[in-house]
């Protein structure tokens, strides 16, 4: 008896360490992501130059909940979510959507008046482009898909000037190793598509007869 006394704390002490190392051994670091502005090598076009002495304001972006939670989603068939483990955005991905059109409006109009949706300070903003984003992962058919409602807006006259849903899709990532920074990356360039879009129209705005 007294020896049974002896080994079973042993034995508990024992069989607890090999379940810990277990359970490290199965253990990841997460790996972070953020979009990027993929606009930085474009120039703005002649154009553009028109739209270089009115101010912008970016925002703001609403997305569902679903969609806000750090680990990056797909679509693994029609209604069902997947969500990755250990791959997550490294901020809120509104703030990070507001954040590089406003990078690419900037490329591609020059101008340094644009600013970021909560406005402060002294920003006096003329045209007012606030985004709905329906869906924004790649889906069960390998495409990564961006469909969004945006809006301008004439902050100064208290008007809406025009409303648009909008789709872009490019191929999804291909390969295991960069999966989920070749999708990122996708993700970013189908955020300069929809730049390119607002710079069309906010031409035509300004271009129009009052």
């Amino acid at each position: 008896m007294k020896n049974k006394k002896i080994y079973l704390p042993v034995l508990i002490v024992f069989a607890l360490s090999v379940f810990l190392q277990m359970g490290c051994g199965r253990s990841q670091p997460s790996q972070f992501y953020v979009l990027t502005s993929t606009s930085e090598e474009d120039a703005p076009s002649s154009q553009a130059e028109k739209l270089q002495d009115i101010s912008i304001g970016v925002g703001p972006v609403e997305l569902s909940d679903y969609m806000l939670r750090p680990q990056i989603l797909t679509y693994e068939r029609a209604g069902k979510l997947d969500y990755a483990e250990f791959e997550r955005w490294a901020e809120p991905l509104d703030d990070n959507f507001a954040r590089v059109i406003a990078q690419n409006l900037s490329v591609q109009i020059p101008t340094e008046q644009i600013f970021i949706f909560p406005f402060r300070g002294s920003a006096k903003v003329k045209y007012q482009i606030v985004f709905e984003v329906l869906r924004f992962a790649k889906g069960p058919d390998g495409q990564v898909t961006l469909i969004v409602l945006w809006s301008i807006y004439d902050e100064q006259e208290y008007k809406l000037l025009t409303r648009k849903k909008s789709t872009y899709q490019r191929p999804g990532p291909t390969g295991e190793e960069t999966y989920y920074e070749q999708l990122s990356t996708i993700m970013s360039h189908l955020l300069e598509d929809l730049s390119h879009d607002l710079v069309s129209h906010l031409l035509k705005m300004v271009g129009s007869p009052k």
